[in-house]
């Protein structure tokens, strides 16, 4: 199976991509660091034509609410179009155990965001909801530790 991973160079990116290709499966990666933009749609059409299943890995680091949503929304909306548009078969997002309980982050609200357009999206979908990584409470303290950047 052909498989594309967004954030296929951020944290859990690289260990899909890995984890993929020790199944078998070829991936493409999507990452702006390829030259792909999910926030703008710049390289998706290219990129997926062919793709049977995407995972989303994608991630954003912003803090700021709108901001957030607006990431996770605009780029899962051209993700969807682009898929569609191509043929993909299978949307598979990665998102976080419990995140309706979750308030007052910015993070969480630009997930729940996502998991909507995705549950309302044009191509079937799995949501997967995975608990706190082991490095999730040194990436925690990034985010409030201004100082840490």
């Amino acid at each position: 199976m052909r498989v594309a991973v967004v954030g296929a160079t951020g944290r859990i990116g690289r260990l899909t991509v890995g984890a993929l290709e020790r199944m078998g499966h070829e991936t493409v990666g999507i990452s702006r660091a390829q030259g792909i933009d999910v926030s703008t749609g710049e390289g998706l059409a290219t990129a997926l034509t062919g793709v049977d299943a995407v995972v989303d890995a994608s991630s954003s680091a912003a803090t700021d609410h709108d901001e957030a949503v607006s990431f996770f929304s605009d780029s899962t909306r051209n993700l969807l179009e682009a898929e569609r548009q191509t043929g993909v078969r299978h949307h598979v997002l990665l998102s976080i155990v419990g995140l309706a309980r979750f308030t007052g982050n910015a993070h969480c609200y630009g997930k729940r965001a996502q998991e909507e357009l995705v549950e309302r999206g044009p191509v079937p979908w799995s949501i997967v909801p995975a608990t706190h990584f082991h490095d999730f409470a040194e990436m925690l303290t990034t985010w409030t530790d201004k100082t840490a950047a």
